[in-house]
């Protein structure tokens, strides 16, 4: 079964290596700037290591141990393993809560004014209320699809209506429940923001486009 893992610069992170192997390392092919770098039918080959010199990016080192190292001009570049999906995943299943959280505040509010005159200002929390429910919605789905730019506007969404409760912090502070609504509230946006350096990364580092033909073998 083919993999793929991608290789980031630790100074750019426009600088990337994409990696294609199958189990065992055999059959690994090396991309950088959507050009087939080298193909390798055996990983045994690069176990004492490969030079590559390729224009515009410069020599590109080989060497598999454990895991195929990589090195560009004499600088290691970073591995982006699935632990970064699975941090994505993470916060993919944090926004599902969030919108359900949100669709049950929505319901308990058109629940409430059944029945009752509706003023502008409880039109507008409901819309808000609303808007917060889409938006997290959206940003759940999008993350489960690999469509990371989407990211940064859930989490301003949520950066921005946690802070807005810190305008209301005496009542935030008035009961046990609310208490520990607030808490949750914050762990949580803790949650979402630590995820922002890995999902800039994985922004870089998407698949190119295959082009088959073997530089350093022309």
């Amino acid at each position: 079964m083919a993999t793929s893992i991608h290789y980031v610069s630790p100074v750019d992170a426009e600088s990337t290596i994409l990696v294609t192997k199958n189990n065992n390392w055999t059959n690994i092919k090396v991309y950088a700037n959507g050009k087939l770098l080298h193909a390798s039918e055996k990983g045994q080959e690069l176990r004492l290591g490969t030079t590559l010199d390729v224009d515009a990016i410069g020599k590109i080192e080989l060497e598999l141990k454990k895991n195929l190292r990589i090195s560009v001009n004499g600088t290691p570049y970073e591995m982006i393993t699935k632990e970064a999906e699975e941090k994505v995943g993470n916060v993919s299943a944090i926004f599902w809560i969030l919108t359900a959280f949100s669709t049950i505040a929505f319901i308990l509010m058109l629940l409430f004014s059944s029945g009752l005159p509706l003023y502008n200002d409880f039109i507008i929390l409901m819309a808000e209320q609303l808007f917060a429910t889409l938006i997290y919605g959206t940003t759940a789905i999008l993350l489960s699809k690999k469509v990371y730019w989407f990211y940064f506007i859930g989490a301003s969404v949520y950066t921005f209506y946690s802070i807005l409760t810190l305008l209301d912090i005496e009542y935030q502070m008035s009961t046990f429940g609310s208490i520990v609504a607030f808490i949750i509230r914050f762990f949580l946006l803790v949650m979402v923001l630590r995820i922002a350096p890995t999902i800039i990364k994985q922004m870089r580092t998407q698949k190119p486009t295959e082009d088959n033909t073997v530089l350093d073998q022309q």
